[in-house]
């Protein structure tokens, strides 16, 4: 047409982001909170429905306080379940592999600093640079890896086993449960800039692909970084770690120099890393790992009394409460004398029920030592 030029124009694209209560192409769903909860002990999570958002959990079980996600017991003490994001990615189909995922800031780990983190098929988290050993070692490693291990093994990603990963962080419900858990362990407020999460789910062992012969591993750890402060914590759900196939490692280490093993790491025992908190169906493993060599370490707490009075023909109970915020203890008892007794742990309350039968002289210490080895000792009269 006279006049007329024919041109080409830029589309305009609009893109509209769903209310929070809503999903779907168009926001005609009603976004399910449950996808970013973990009630407490896996009891069933309830959504609240649109135009409501979030989800609700039963109350805590007898004995605990808290909004059903995270319960106290009534002795103070706080569990952190497994974490579910929403959105997450996922590496599988490997044999000997890493997810690499860019950092949003610099991580802290035994004083240096990292961008990047190699999420191995193998139960660990390597900084810097890949590290997809599949056969473990004691801590330290070499000079120039830096490893956090939840559960390193041979492990195998076919089928529907999965390593899932994400970063999460803003006002996720993910970074207010991690940081109540973590505001309660090392007894001072924590407030997370962002996490590293990662989860092993339904993994099996190199020379049983399939689970044939027994069932398979579920673990997580969320690596917590406020500023130049890091946690690492590993999480285990009871009776849901169920083999290993060569001793698994479980702790970290950076430099060779600043590292920690767990007291059941690379033992056949380590299988049995998940019932600790047997009542309340969780064990975490927390660690600072950001560097604590300038920090004065604090040997562990023991608070008990200074006597134990027992009579022939009964049986005592002696309870102790021990406590080192941000550490991991291990407590040893020595009897001088022979007598048939029983050391119990639940949680930070360790329990000994001794039985005297005869007329006999004996008495006992507790040691509680730390992973600096400072010790604390109580020997009752």
């Amino acid at each position: 047409m006279e006049g007329i030029e024919n041109d080409t124009s830029n589309p305009l694209i609009l893109m509209c982001d769903c209310m929070k209560a809503y999903e779907g192409n168009y926001c005609e769903d009603d976004f399910d909170g449950c996808t970013e909860v973990s009630c407490f002990n896996d009891a069933t999570c309830t959504d609240v429905p649109a135009p409501g958002t979030g989800a609700t959990c039963p109350p805590c079980p007898s004995g605990y306080t808290g909004d059903g996600i995270v319960c106290n017991n009534e002795r103070g003490e706080v569990f952190l379940p497994f974490l579910y994001p929403s959105n997450y990615s996922v590496f599988t189909d490997v044999v000997d592999g890493s997810a690499n995922v860019a950092l949003p800031a610099t991580l802290q780990f035994g004083g240096i600093s990292y961008n990047i983190a190699y999420i191995s098929s193998h139960g660990l988290i390597s900084f810097g640079s890949v590290y997809n050993a599949y056969i473990p070692r004691n801590f330290p490693l070499d000079n120039n890896l830096a490893v956090v291990a939840p559960y390193w093994d041979d492990s195998i990603l076919s089928g529907s086993r999965q390593l899932r990963y994400q970063i999460v962080s803003g006002s996720s419900s993910l970074i207010s449960q991690v940081n109540t858990f973590l505001s309660s362990f090392i007894e001072d407020n924590f407030e997370a800039d962002w996490l590293l999460w990662a989860y092993w789910h339904d993994v099996c062992s190199y020379d049983d692909s399939i689970c044939s012969e027994h069932e398979s591993n579920f673990f997580q750890v969320t690596i917590a970084v406020q500023g130049s402060v890091t946690y690492s914590i590993f999480t285990y759900q009871c009776n849901l770690i169920r083999w290993t196939l060569y001793n698994a490692a479980v702790g970290y280490s950076v430099n060779g120099t600043f590292f920690e093993n767990h007291q059941l790491s690379r033992n056949r025992s380590v299988v049995n890393i998940d019932c600790k908190g047997a009542v309340s169906n969780w064990t975490n493993v927390v660690y600072r790992i950001d560097d604590l060599s300038t920090t004065a370490n604090t040997p562990p707490v023991i608070e008990a009394s200074e006597n134990f009075m027992i009579a022939v023909g009964e049986t005592a109970l002696y309870t102790l409460r021990i406590t080192d915020p941000g550490d991991s203890i291990s407590v040893t008892i020595e009897f001088d004398g022979e007598l048939p007794y029983t050391f119990n742990q639940d949680g930070s309350i360790w329990t000994l029920n001794v039985t005297l039968s005869s007329l006999v002289e004996f008495n006992f210490t507790v040691i509680a030592t730390d992973s600096f080895n400072a010790t604390s000792t109580i020997t009752p009269q």
